[in-house]
């Protein structure tokens, strides 16, 4: 994944199909299903009938995520394919769902009604599971997330924050995430999870229009990382062909 910026090496092209890990491997890890079984549980609300809300409470934050994930485990094999920079270890869908699932497992079948709750659930597993730089980011996100609504909140505990609310704390945190790495560069999941997450102000109407105009935006920067990740003169994506793997993990869809 594009998250290392010293001395990163002068990377051939990815070899047709990509890097991607053993069949042995994609058996004990058992990624796609989530582990054992072929079915995670049903949300707790369909997203679609929210999608005029203009609040965010535990539950649809919840749902969000659960939803994104699913659409990550799907897809974590293809980030592993194009994960050229800065190792082409093939590992970087393994890690954004290794970081993951912990919170969703913990979700069950009825998550925190109470957006505090789900808040510190999500940034407490995201925590203890975060592997590889782009783990580590998500985790980071996701504690900056809650902490943004903790302090708009005023407290510990609350229900539910308002969409103009949570657009102000998204657009903080996606600024910030340049400060979880050192030397950051545009063109790789830093400058995608800002970008998305920053686009959220201006478009709090409600959820549907809200998570219309984060998935544009992120699915806009993601596209330019190819032409924005340069190290050492060298066009490292570009002259692979693949977009950044985090950024992809992060706007799978």
């Amino acid at each position: 994944m594009g998250l290392c910026f010293v001395k990163a090496p002068n990377l051939p092209p990815a070899p047709p199909g990509g890097y991607g890990q053993s069949l042995a491997l994609q058996k004990i890890l058992k990624l796609a299903k989530g582990g054992e079984g072929d079915s995670s549980p049903p949300p707790s609300v369909q997203l679609n009938s929210v999608s005029t809300s203009n609040i965010l409470d535990g539950t649809i934050y919840c749902e969000l995520i659960r939803a994104g994930f699913v659409q990550l485990a799907l897809n974590y094999q293809h980030c592993n394919k194009i994960n050229v920079f800065p190792v082409p270890d093939g590992d970087t869908g393994n890690n954004m769902v290794i970081s993951t699932r912990g919170a969703v497992v913990a979700m069950t079948k009825t998550p925190p009604s109470a957006l505090s709750a789900s808040a510190m659930l999500v940034a407490g597993q995201t925590a203890i599971c975060s592997t590889g730089n782009s783990g580590t980011l998500l985790s980071y996100m996701f504690n900056k997330i809650s902490d943004g609504f903790r302090e708009t909140a005023g407290g510990d505990t609350f229900d539910s924050l308002t969409l103009d609310q949570v657009a102000v704390i998204f657009n903080a945190v996606g600024k910030d995430m340049s400060n979880a790495m050192t030397n950051a560069v545009p063109g790789t999941l830093v400058s995608v999870i800002c970008d998305c997450l920053c686009a959220a102000t201006g478009n709090t109407t409600d959820l549907k229009a809200m998570i219309t105009a984060m998935q544009m935006e992120g699915n806009a920067s993601l596209q330019r990382t190819p032409e924005q990740l340069v190290v050492n003169g060298k066009y490292i994506l570009k002259d692979a062909g693949v977009v950044d793997s985090g950024a992809q993990g992060f706007m799978c869809k």
